[in-house]
């Protein structure tokens, strides 16, 4: 999967907002984000940058290694709170702790998650629709 083709979205501490990357640069920030991949092209993705989590560890100080991936990216807050109303009894929230593991996972059981239909990144967390490894 060609990383210069895809949105990469990624929390942003200092603003503490969501920050959207493409072909290598930041070109906007939102408090809220759907990330997905249009029909028939697969899911969307988290990836992890094993060399920066290691970084991570050694020096006890956080950087820019962890992202949710996709080819199509939503700012749209209405559609974003539709969707998440149609889709709230599946919604599945994830999280990242480069402390705990080196891949995305439920909150809820700690499993793994590698993939999903839907990202929602919001102020309070991120959510997926149909999570899998």
């Amino acid at each position: 999967m060609d990383s210069f083709i895809n949105y990469h979205v990624y929390r942003n501490l200092h603003r503490k907002l969501w920050s959207v990357k493409y072909r290598g640069k930041v070109i906007n920030h939102a408090h809220w984000l759907l990330l997905e991949n249009p029909a028939g092209t697969g899911a969307a993705w988290f990836k992890v940058n094993p060399g920066g989590r290691d970084r991570v560890i050694k020096e006890q100080r956080k950087n820019v290694h962890a992202y949710g991936v996709g080819l199509s990216v939503c700012y749209d807050t209405h559609i974003i709170h539709t969707e998440m109303g149609v889709h709230k009894d599946a919604l599945v929230q994830v999280t990242y702790n480069p402390y705990k593991h080196g891949f995305f996972y439920r909150v809820d059981n700690e499993q793994p998650v590698a993939f999903a239909d839907k990202i929602y990144f919001t102020p309070s967390g991120v959510f997926v629709l149909n999570p899998r490894v």
